[in-house]
């Protein structure tokens, strides 16, 4: 056969054999796509998706079990079902009649015609005698995505060490499956439906019942999740959310960390947005989670309108998330070398970091007593725009708001982590070399005042605390029911926070006096007496 050169060709060959008429169309062995008309080759009817079926009865929240029906919109078309969580396939049943529905289920369903390409799948869930006050999330994907020993995220699988957190088992993998997610608002409707990737997320908490997922619509197909997901807070659309399970105070208050969020929304730090949901997974009850944004470049870019590839987010000692170290590793070097008393040698600090991020952050982070920092859970990021500026985000306060008295204040401020290598990483020890200068602490000490007679002035902070325990209070029970634990021991740790939000400040007011050996007339100038 003589070699044809021409980069694309079809060659039709038409046999007649016994009366049948072949076609075969042949194509270079090194393409691996076909030449770019190829698809005009298949007849019209093959590149027609049939449509999807019709359910008699919508998705959503029902007293009683229902009788469900599907309709093919096409006489010839055979619809094919499944109930658990599962994409319909060939080999899925095939719908001959009605389906009794007594318990919450999870239906889906496509329609397949010979001569058409089969339908999109349609999903509807079905709560069954389930009452609701927060909103819901229901997730479903095939079982296996979920519970499989060998592809499972939720399992420990066969690798997993014997011990806490189980290092090794399935749920320590970056694995992602594919999730179909409904959501409904708090009076039932369905408000979005969609097509995500999920994957586990958070660290040690991994190792816990009740796991964080993080779901995402993916960058590459340009698509976002709506943000009306936060009901009416002012956020843009994301790449991705977190379904979280409370961290570290899982089952303890189960909102801690939101309400550390929601307490700093309008103080101009960045946050993420919290709202208590309950989670179906494949149809099943699986309690309360804390819906958050995800922090993450794209998070940084939408909230900023900057341009998400010249965003550099680090974390604890300069460890790169996303873009580059340089320019943080640069002013490192600056401050190492540089004495902060004198005017010249701040300003400069002071042009390449956000002053009052930087202050409000650390008074954040200080007032609430969080124990888990400043070791853990640093985030800070800028861009590589002339003029940006270094800015720190408040994230993971699970273990905070615990003992009143906690000397907070002293322990960043006397650290052993001084000005030595990378110690100075860390940003306390930042704080150390900037409160060397007058201008700023008197900016440090005037915040403060400022966030303990508004931030966190005792009745705000209550206010708030109530706001969150009054709308999980009606679903706790059932949540505590399916992970363990009791409502007595729930409203107590709720107490907690209330006694802290009273008490904490005038311990702040003491350490702040004895710290920064203020005199009387300082004490009155700051308003902290």
């Amino acid at each position: 056969m003589t070699k044809l050169t021409m980069k694309w060709f079809i060659l039709l060959i038409s046999l007649v054999v016994g009366g049948i008429l072949v076609y075969l169309w042949l194509f270079p062995a090194n393409d691996e796509k076909g030449p770019p008309n190829a698809v005009q080759n298949i007849p019209s009817t093959l590149s027609e998706r049939v449509s999807a079926p019709r359910l008699s009865i919508p998705g959503g929240f029902y007293a009683e079990g229902i009788l469900l029906a599907l309709d093919a919109s096409e006489k010839q078309g055979v619809i094919r079902y499944t109930l658990d969580g599962s994409e319909p396939t060939k080999a899925s049943p095939v719908y001959k009649e009605s389906i009794t529905i007594k318990e919450t289920t999870v239906v889906k369903a496509r329609t397949y015609l010979s001569d058409k390409l089969s339908s999109t799948v349609v999903t509807a869930t079905y709560f069954i005698g389930q009452s609701q006050s927060l909103a819901v999330f229901s997730l479903s994907t095939d079982p296996d995505n979920l519970w499989s020993n060998q592809k499972g995220i939720y399992v420990k699988g066969p690798k997993a060490s014997s011990k806490s957190p189980y290092q090794g088992a399935n749920f320590w993998e970056d694995w992602k499956i594919p999730i179909h997610l409904e959501f409904l608002e708090t009076n039932g409707e369905l408000r979005l439906e969609s097509d995500l990737t999920a994957e586990i997320f958070g660290g040690n908490t991994r190792a816990l019942p009740q796991k964080a997922l993080a779901l995402s619509s993916g960058k590459k197909n340009g698509q976002k999740i709506d943000a009306s997901l936060f009901h009416g807070q002012n956020i843009p659309p994301m790449h991705a959310i977190i379904l979280r399970n409370s961290g570290q105070d899982f089952n303890r208050t189960h909102f801690l960390d939101g309400l550390v969020a929601t307490l700093l929304k309008d103080s101009g730090l960045d946050v993420q947005a919290y709202r208590p949901v309950v989670v179906y997974l494949n149809a099943q009850y699986w309690g309360i989670h804390d819906l958050r944004e995800k922090i993450d470049e794209s998070f940084l870019a939408s909230h900023h309108q900057v341009d998400e590839k010249d965003i550099n987010l680090l974390e604890s000692d300069a460890i790169v998330k996303h873009g580059s170290n340089t320019s943080y590793l640069s002013l490192i070097n600056y401050i190492q070398n540089h004495d902060l008393k004198l005017a010249e040698s701040y300003d400069y600090v002071a042009s390449q970091i956000d002053v009052t991020n930087f202050i409000d952050y650390h008074i954040s982070e200080t007032f609430i007593a969080n124990v888990d920092w400043p070791d853990h859970n640093i985030r800070y990021w800028r861009t590589s725009e002339d003029g940006s500026k270094w800015k720190w985000i408040v994230y993971d306060t699970d273990q905070s708001f615990g003992d009143p008295a906690t000397p907070s204040l002293h322990r960043i401020l006397n650290s052993k982590k001084k000005i030595k290598e990378k110690d100075l990483l860390l940003s306390p020890a930042i704080l150390q070399q900037l409160l060397k200068n007058e201008k700023f602490r008197d900016l440090f000490l005037t915040r403060f005042s400022f966030h303990l007679q508004n931030t966190f002035q005792p009745n705000r902070v209550l206010s708030v605390i109530d706001q969150i325990y009054n709308q999980m209070k009606p679903e706790m029970g059932r949540h505590l029911e399916k992970w363990g634990g009791s409502i007595t021991e729930w409203e107590d740790n709720v107490e907690s926070l209330r006694q802290f939000a009273k008490e904490r400040p005038s311990y702040m007011r003491t350490e702040l006096q004895e710290e920064f050996n203020l005199t009387k007339v300082q004490i009155e100038k700051y308003g902290l007496n």
